[in-house]
């Protein structure tokens, strides 16, 4: 995934961690340790619903308070697996074409204007 590189081309300062598809218990408190204090944390999922580690890392990241952006990057239903998440997107893609248009939106550069195709479960 490419995702920190096309939010580095737009805020230049970014720290990337890539995790396992699905982190265990001790990866999601040590990376929750690693970016407490960061003045926001974006989190790229995927299929989010059928990994719970990635779920845990989220709500993790929302139980202590730290600022976070939640972007699925295949399907939208990630967002039942952390549906506390204050800022949520859908990128349907990890291809660099559609995280481009993400990063730039999320700063501003694009609108936001799509609408989901289908109905996410309510929580």
């Amino acid at each position: 995934p490419a995702l920190a590189e096309v939010i580095r081309a737009q805020h230049g300062h970014v720290d990337e961690v890539v995790i396992p598809i699905d982190p265990n218990e001790a990866e999601v408190a040590a990376l929750a340790d690693r970016v407490a204090g960061a003045a926001l944390v974006i989190v790229g999922t995927i299929n989010a619903n059928q990994h719970p580690g990635q779920a845990a890392l989220v709500n993790t990241l929302i139980d202590r308070g730290q600022p976070i952006i939640a972007i699925a990057l295949r399907m939208p239903y990630d967002v039942s697996a952390y549906p506390r998440v204050p800022t949520y997107v859908c990128a349907y893609s990890l291809q660099r074409p559609s995280l481009q248009a993400v990063a730039q939106a999320l700063w501003g550069k694009l609108p936001f204007l799509g609408q989901l195709p289908v109905e996410l479960p309510e929580s």
